[in-house]
């Protein structure tokens, strides 16, 4: 069974939540015996390549994030160039693809006719443009957004499923986009829970990152962008009162908003209450998450599923959230007091005293608490389980007459 995944992502070092998810999907089914191919792209370099990478042949470009002439046309050629390539060794059964644009450039070369197809949908592209752009529109960004908006669409149209992470994204993917129902399916996202599990001293642990003694100790975990909601978690720091309830913040992350949120911090005085770490490599970050006390998602919008949710929890750091989104999926199955009011300041700080006067990170409820939290993690959120589903799509779709051949890779 050969499979073929396009993402205008990167596969190799993957980093955003569709990046992962991508990784994963290519991995499992790997795992599992499929053939499994990748044409991926980075906004970097001109760099290009095909090699392996854990099993899959993954066909890399890079282009500049400059547009140009010679820009579009890498974006455009690169695809179709390295789908000829790859399909040499025979013609793949499925093409999975994340993102719209590689993958609108093959249909529109013909390249995909008579292959199912099945989309990820991660979240609207149009609408993620939008709230990029929200501090310096105008005109034209409106203009870009609808073509984001219609070239979406016509990816998803000629798709024979749609895959969303959540139910609240397919409800979102059938009202922006109009796709027949019956074509889009939920698979929830996963955590790799050999990766992400409890600490064995997070005392020591705390001490090493630099979580200062004699606070709660709160995590998160975000690209900083608005719809994040960061600026709303920085400031509900401000209204609860150090001497109430003493809270250090730790954001990890990196994006667009970095400067605004730590002159933020710099105004409101909150320096000794709040750390920016930037970036941090996987091992760091299973560190992060098992030495915090709480996890805290403040999302604004479109929260398609939230990978940190199920990390988190997989290390045993229980998770507190804006109702937006899949938070309110995943948070309402297993502790619906953890989901604030809704996503603004106020909120935020009275869900976050509410829980936090309700358990003390001493005592034993506390501690039975985070061994809840990694059996959820465990017993809903395995990729074992999403790989799984991933493949009962392929073998229930009518383009496929034999299952047993799927499953043995064949």
């Amino acid at each position: 069974m050969r499979v073929l995944f396009v993402s205008d992502g990167t596969f190799e070092q993957p980093l955003s939540g569709s990046e992962r998810v991508l990784y994963q999907q290519a991995h499992g089914l790997v795992q599992q015996g499929f053939h499994v191919c990748a044409i991926t792209r980075s906004i970097s370099n001109n760099s290009q390549r095909i090699h392996d990478v854990d099993g899959v042949r993954e066909a890399h470009f890079g282009i500049t994030s400059r547009v140009s002439i010679r820009t579009l046309w890498r974006a455009f050629s690169f695809p179709i160039s390295y789908y000829r390539k790859l399909s040499r060794n025979g013609p793949f059964d499925w093409i999975v693809c994340h993102q719209p644009l590689s993958f609108l450039f093959l249909l529109s070369a013909r390249c995909l006719n008579n292959i199912p197809k099945i989309y990820i949908f991660h979240s609207p592209w149009h609408q993620e443009y939008l709230f990029r752009c929200q501090m310096r529109w105008h005109g034209l960004h409106k203009i870009a957004a609808v073509i984001r908006r219609a070239v979406e669409r016509i990816c998803l149209m000629n798709s024979d499923k749609v895959v969303t992470l959540s139910h609240y994204m397919r409800n979102k993917m059938l009202s922006v986009h109009g796709v027949q129902p019956n074509k889009a399916v939920v698979i929830p996202g996963g955590v790799d829970l050999e990766r992400f599990r409890p600490l064995k001293d997070r005392l020591r642990i705390k001490e090493e990152i630099g979580f200062p003694p004699g606070a709660l100790h709160l995590l998160t975990v975000r690209n900083l962008e608005p719809r994040m909601g960061l600026d709303n978690l920085l400031e509900s720091l401000r209204i609860i009162t150090p001497g109430r309830l003493p809270i250090h913040l730790t954001i990890v992350g990196e994006g667009p908003e970095r400067d605004k949120l730590r002159r933020m911090i710099a105004k409101n005085r909150l320096e000794d209450r709040v750390a920016m770490t930037g970036s941090v490599s996987t091992s760091e970050l299973v560190k992060y998450y098992g030495a915090a006390d709480f996890f805290v998602i403040p999302t604004r919008d479109l929260e398609g599923f939230g990978l940190v949710t199920p990390e988190s929890m997989a290390c045993g750091t229980p998770v507190m959230g804006t109702p937006v989104g899949a938070t309110r999926e995943i948070l309402s199955k297993f502790e619906p007091e953890f989901l604030f009011a809704d996503n603004g300041p106020q909120a935020i700080a009275a869900g976050i005293e509410k829980v936090a006067g309700q358990y003390s990170v001493y005592d034993s409820a506390y501690f039975e608490l985070r061994r809840r939290c990694r059996e959820f993690a465990r017993d809903h959120y395995s990729w074992d389980r999403h790989i799984s589903k991933l493949i009962s799509v392929m073998i229930s779709d009518r383009h496929i007459s034999s299952a047993s051949a799927i499953l043995q890779g064949k």
